[in-house]
């Protein structure tokens, strides 16, 4: 028993029509690829970051990973970017992929976090220009003493309030602190801390081989190729 297989006319201008348009098609398949794992990876370092990290505020985290696609031109310069940005007050998470020192030596104290160090950082703690603080050297006075004394008298006299030194006062180091209304002096933010290294990380290192032991390479070729195809069958 024979059977015969043929091509009709339909079946050769859909193969001469995949012919013409594969390098298209190949290049636009492959800034897909490219970019869909970009897009995992970060959807992986999300996951990362949050089992091994105190994520104090989501949306910080999410506007802080960022992707850049593929561009659809030629295979060889096509490239998609899975990065954490940098700010002035912060690297990307660099310290805990590399296990590196942080260089920034301000450290933040349970009280600026209102006594508990998984909570966002009270307004009232940062140093920012809508915040009051005062400075020993704003008060008048015959020496330090006598100025931090008076500064203390005039915050008192207010029921709580903020002041920052800039240099050693007894046992106080330089740093931002705060009179409660009860009359305690905490510290919000210390200037003198060495500089610290933190807990390492790899946070990216784990999101990639993520990317490969769930096969999600593989099923991301294989979902742009049928994309494909599908259009001349």
């Amino acid at each position: 028993m024979k059977t015969k297989f043929h091509m009709d006319a339909r079946d050769l201008k859909k193969l001469k029509r995949f012919a013409l348009n594969s390098p298209k098609d190949f290049q636009r398949a492959t800034s897909n690829v490219l970019s869909s794992l970009a897009f995992q990876t970060r959807k992986n370092d999300i996951k990362n970051l949050h089992r091994g990290m105190i994520i104090r505020d989501e949306r910080f985290l999410n506007s802080s990973l960022l992707v850049q696609k593929a561009k659809n031109t030629k295979i060889q310069n096509q490239f998609a970017l899975a990065y954490s940005i940098e700010r002035p007050r912060f690297t990307g998470w660099k310290e805990q992929q590399t296990g590196q020192p942080a260089q920034r030596k301000r450290k933040t104290t349970k009280w600026a976090r209102g006594g508990n160090m998984h909570k966002r950082m009270r307004t009232q703690a940062r140093l920012s220009a809508s915040n009051k603080i005062y400075k020993p050297s704003q008060f008048q006075g015959r020496n330090n003493n006598s100025k931090f004394q008076f500064m203390m008298r005039v915050l008192g006299s207010r029921g709580s309030g903020r002041f920052l030194l800039t240099e050693k006062y007894k046992r106080m180091t330089p740093g931002l602190y705060e009179l409660t209304k009860g009359k305690r002096i905490r510290r919000l933010q210390d200037f003198t801390s060495p500089a610290l290294r933190p807990k390492k990380l790899s946070w990216r290192t784990v999101s990639l081989k993520q990317l490969q032991s769930n096969n999600n390479i593989r099923r991301t070729w294989q979902t742009s190729l049928n994309h494909i195809v599908k259009k001349y069958r």
